[in-house]
C-alpha cells in the first residue's frame, strides 16, 4: 500500500492520508516462501528503481500466519496488525463451528 497525502481542505488542520494499494500478485500458494518471494522481488525492485524508504512503517494484513511471518522476515522494522474484520469473521465462524449461534 501507498499512501497519498491529500491538502488539508480550508478548516481542516491535517491533510487527509489514503492507503493505496500498489502492487497485486498472484501466487500459486499461500505458503511462507511464496509470500517471501513476492515481497522480496517488490523489495528488490524498489531497489533497482531508486524509490526511496521502501520499508512500511505499519503492514495491515487478513488472518494469515503465513504473510505475517514473510512480512516480519523482509521488513523486520514494519509492524504488523490484523484488520479487525477478518478478526470478527473468524470468531464468528469458530462461533458457527462451535455450535454456539442460536
Amino acid at each position: 500500500m501507498g499512501l497519498i497525502r491529500k491538502p488539508a481542505a480550508s478548516g481542516e488542520e491535517e491533510p487527509t492520508e489514503i492507503a493505496v494499494p500498489l502492487v497485486y500478485a498472484f501466487l500459486k500458494a499461500k505458503t511462507e516462501a511464496s509470500y517471501t518471494t513476492a515481497l522480496q522481488a517488490v523489495k528488490d525492485f524498489a531497489g533497482t528503481a531508486e524509490i526511496p524508504n521502501i520499508t512500511p512503517p505499519i503492514v495491515m494484513l487478513d488472518l494469515e500466519l503465513a504473510l505475517k511471518n514473510a512480512v516480519a522476515r523482509v521488513f523486520p522494522h514494519s509492524y504488523v496488525c490484523f484488520c479487525f474484520f477478518y478478526l470478527g469473521q473468524a470468531e464468528y465462524r469458530r462461533v458457527q463451528a462451535e455450535g454456539l449461534q442460536e
